[in-house]
């Protein structure tokens, strides 16, 4: 009998440890995406580490949005750059629209330098009128 409850904790723990929930005080939703507590494959801290400014596989991207525009990271996050091995893979799958806008919300707040200020679900340049059939 205890083996049989051992077993049936070790399940619970696990299950646990693969859908971990964001802290308390982790509101932001485009911080929860990033940090990837909505989506293992949508984890952009695994890469560019849990404050942007890069990991093992990938790039520093603060500062993406001043030097690229809020468009063309909206692209990179969606559809992808460089090759399938190094590169940024496409999201578009993982993330809707809103989500990644609500990642480029959450990426804005490194270039205003204060974490807890609240920026409106709105990207500012950002043209929210497109859609795929443009490209």
């Amino acid at each position: 009998m205890s083996i049989r409850i051992l077993f049936l904790f070790m399940i619970t723990v696990l299950q646990s440890a693969c859908n971990p929930e964001p802290p308390e005080w982790m509101t932001d939703p485009g911080e929860i995406i990033f940090q990837g507590y909505r989506s293992v494959d949508s984890n952009c801290s695994r890469c560019h580490g849990r404050d942007g400014r890069g990991g093992m596989d990938g790039e520093n991207i603060r500062g993406a949005l001043n030097e690229l525009g809020a468009n063309e990271v909206f692209d990179i996050i969606k559809f992808g750059k460089g090759d399938k091995v190094n590169g940024m893979p496409p999201l578009g799958e993982e993330l809707n629209d809103a989500d990644i806008h609500n990642v480029i919300n959450y990426m804005r707040k490194w270039d205003i330098g204060d974490s807890t200020v609240t920026i409106p679900n709105s990207v500012p340049g950002l043209d929210t009128t497109r859609n795929d059939s443009n490209f």
